[in-house]
């Protein structure tokens, strides 16, 4: 759990400073973790959003679903700038950078707070949620930004 903390602060609060520390603090454990928290947290999202969802086999049926996106979408960002910047001359080291984009997917666990506000003040039509979406993914890209 230190070694999660650990990652976890070094991502947010002070990016550059990861590739230093990752071998250190390196666990795939916690990597595992994070999938399966950021896949339960969107389908949580979208089973809490939806007046028509709410049920526990719909929650288990969208985790499943998630799971594989939340699983190759850091992947297949990483390569693509990984393949950019060795395109510019630069040379990245792309385990580090996987690692980093996998625990910058933690800021989708914002989307169950976030939903269940907006349905309280009965905004959860499904326009909210994608710009709350669109929202965070920028946040995730901007941090991504950061640590490259």
């Amino acid at each position: 759990m230190q070694k999660f903390m650990n990652n976890f602060y070094l991502v947010w609060f002070v990016p550059e400073e990861y590739k230093y520390f990752w071998a250190e603090y390196r666990s795939g454990f916690s990597e595992v973790i994070i999938y399966f928290l950021t896949a339960f947290a969107l389908s949580l999202s979208i089973v809490t959003n939806s007046d028509e969802l709410d049920s526990f086999g719909n929650l288990i049926f969208l985790f499943f679903l998630n799971l594989p996106f939340v699983y190759a979408f850091p992947r297949i960002l990483v390569y693509i700038l990984d393949y950019k910047a060795r395109e510019l001359g630069a040379s990245g080291e792309p385990k580090i950078f996987l690692s980093f984009s996998k625990y910058s997917l933690l800021v989708f666990l914002l989307t169950v707070p976030f939903v269940i506000l907006m349905k309280s003040f009965e905004f959860h039509s499904g326009g909210t949620f994608i710009l709350y979406l669109s929202f965070l993914s920028l946040v995730y890209f901007f941090n991504l930004g950061r640590g490259f």
